[in-house]
């Protein structure tokens, strides 16, 4: 009896590290980027496509863990829409922060992400993705726990604006 809890507990946990996010009726083939990653950088088919998936997504309610259109964190909708571009970025924001390159703020371009504190330290508690970073503004797109998916101009943003920390560059 013990071989048998002990082979399903090894099962279960050996599942839960191969978890992928994919969209039930079509199953794509994920790819693992490396933390060493080194982006061609010019290429804007997969922004666009990032932009477009996320776009799809505003009003979507916050949940905690979430991972679904029926409910995101802010980390669970960053790595759901890249996956639906067939990129997987991983779960959590501390992940999804030693994915691709760091880049300044300031040169951040469409679908790359930024990573913001809460606590007024250098402890990443959120991150979103670029939609612009023009002479308007830095326009984010990600899942808050006020108003669920949603657009900010966070250079506009006495909330947002002193709680970045960096952006990463993830896709080409």
């Amino acid at each position: 009896m013990r071989k048998i809890i002990s082979f399903v507990v090894f099962i279960a946990c050996f599942h839960a590290c191969s978890t992928i996010y994919y969209d039930k009726q079509q199953t794509p083939k994920v790819v693992e980027i490396p933390e060493d990653y080194r982006p061609n950088i010019g290429d804007k088919k997969v922004r666009s496509q990032l932009l477009k998936e996320a776009n799809k997504l505003i009003g979507s309610k916050y949940k905690y863990g979430g991972t679904t259109p029926k409910g995101f964190d802010c980390s669970g909708f960053t790595g759901y829409v890249y996956n639906k571009v067939k990129v997987d970025i991983s779960r959590s924001s501390l992940t999804q922060a030693k994915k691709g390159i760091q880049i300044k703020v300031k040169n951040a371009e469409q679908g790359d992400l930024v990573f913001f504190t809460g606590t007024g330290k250098n402890k990443i508690s959120h991150v979103a993705m670029v939609v612009s970073n023009d002479k308007n503004g830095l326009v984010v797109v990600h899942s808050t726990t006020s108003k669920g998916v949603r657009k900010d101009n966070i250079t506009n943003s006495k909330y947002w604006k002193p709680k970045v920390l960096f952006a990463r560059r993830i896709v080409d």
